[in-house]
C-alpha cells in the first residue's frame, strides 16, 4: 500500500482546462521540438533503432511526441491515465493522418502491453508524477514491456528544491514530494543519484545520464538518462 495519498486522475481535469484555454498541450510546442525531440533522437541513435521500431510514449498527454515519432517512421504508441488527454491526442492524430495507437491506461502496470513489446520507452516527464512504491511498480513494468537491449529514456525533475522555487512551500523533505493543500503528493523530486539507483534496482543498466540545471526560478533541475534492459 502507498503510504502517501495520490490522485493521478486529477491530471484529467488539468487537460480539460488546457483544452478549453486553447493551449498546445501540457507544455509548449517549442519545448517539444527544441528539448524533448533532440533527446529522443540521441536515444534512438545510441540504441541504433531502425525505422519501424516500436516506441512507447509513457504519460503521452496530448500525443505530440508519439505523433512526431510516427512521422519519423517508427511504430508509435502512447498511454496516459487521463481520458481527456487521450481524446485530445486522437484528435491531433486524426488531423495529421497519423496512425499512433493511443490508449487510456495506467503506467503503474502497463497491462495493455505484452512482455518484450518495445524497443524504446520514452518518459514523457511522467515518472516524477509517480509517488512512493508506485514508482517501483512502474519501473518493473517498463522493464517488462521492453525488449532485451531496449532502452528507457528518463526525463525527471531532480535535485534540491531551492529557496526561490515556487515549489518550495509545498515540498516535504521527508518524502521528497510536493504536496497540494489536500495533503496529496503530486511530484517526487529526489536526487539524481537516488533516481538512478531506482533504475539499477529495477534491473536496468545506465547507458548515459546528465543533469540539466534549472534556468530560472520557476524551473527545476532535470535528470535525463538512458537506461537499457540487459540482453540476458
Amino acid at each position: 500500500m502507498n503510504p502517501l495519498r495520490t490522485d493521478y486522475i486529477a491530471h484529467d481535469r488539468i487537460y480539460q482546462r488546457l483544452k478549453t484555454e486553447g493551449a498546445f498541450g501540457w507544455t509548449s510546442e517549442s519545448d517539444q521540438t527544441q528539448v524533448v525531440q533532440p533527446r529522443i533522437v540521441q536515444a534512438i541513435a545510441r540504441l541504433v533503432l531502425a525505422p519501424g521500431s516500436r516506441i512507447l510514449d509513457l504519460g503521452c498527454g496530448t500525443g505530440d511526441i508519439a505523433i512526431w515519432l510516427a512521422s519519423q517512421g517508427y511504430a508509435a504508441y502512447g498511454i496516459d491515465i487521463a481520458p481527456s488527454a487521450i481524446a485530445w491526442a486522437k484528435e491531433k492524430a486524426q488531423a495529421q493522418q497519423s496512425q499512433v495507437q493511443f490508449t487510456v491506461g495506467s503506467v503503474l502496470d502497463l497491462a495493455v502491453y505484452e512482455d518484450d513489446s518495445f524497443d524504446l520507452v520514452v518518459d514523457g516527464r511522467c515518472l516524477h508524477c509517480i509517488i512512493g512504491p508506485d514508482r517501483a511498480h512502474t519501473l518493473a513494468n517498463i522493464y517488462r514491456v521492453l525488449k532485451p537491449s531496449g532502452g528507457f529514456l528518463l526525463q525527471s525533475m531532480c535535485g534540491e528544491v531551492v529557496e526561490d522555487s515556487p515549489m518550495r512551500p509545498t515540498f516535504d523533505p521527508n518524502s521528497c514530494c510536493t504536496m497540494n493543500d489536500q495533503g496529496i503528493a503530486t511530484r517526487y523530486i529526489g536526487s539524481a543519484s537516488a533516481i538512478l539507483e531506482e533504475l539499477t534496482t529495477a534491473g536496468f543498466s545506465i547507458d548515459n545520464w546528465h543533469v540539466v540545471p534549472r534556468e530560472g526560478p520557476h524551473d527545476q533541475d532535470d535528470l535525463v538518462a538512458l537506461a537499457v534492459k540487459p540482453n540476458a
